[in-house]
């Protein structure tokens, strides 16, 4: 995902098996490489969330534009 007018910003969501896998991973060299080979500049944010439903669908009005 990438905000709107923003494509050089990008959104990206992931699962893991364990919180401790998913900081090992965010704290890689491995990470850190290839972030740099994809010419990425400047530190990410990184959330750690956890998820609190699944499977609910919420209909919301179409917007008039």
């Amino acid at each position: 995902f990438c905000p709107e007018g923003k494509p050089n910003d990008i959104f990206l969501l992931f699962t893991w098996d364990s919180f401790e896998n998913a900081k090992k991973f965010m704290n890689s060299q491995e990470l850190k490489e290839t972030m740099m080979k994809a010419g990425v500049i400047g530190a990410p944010y990184i959330h750690f969330l956890n998820e609190v439903a699944s499977g609910i669908v919420i209909k919301f009005p179409e917007m008039k534009q």
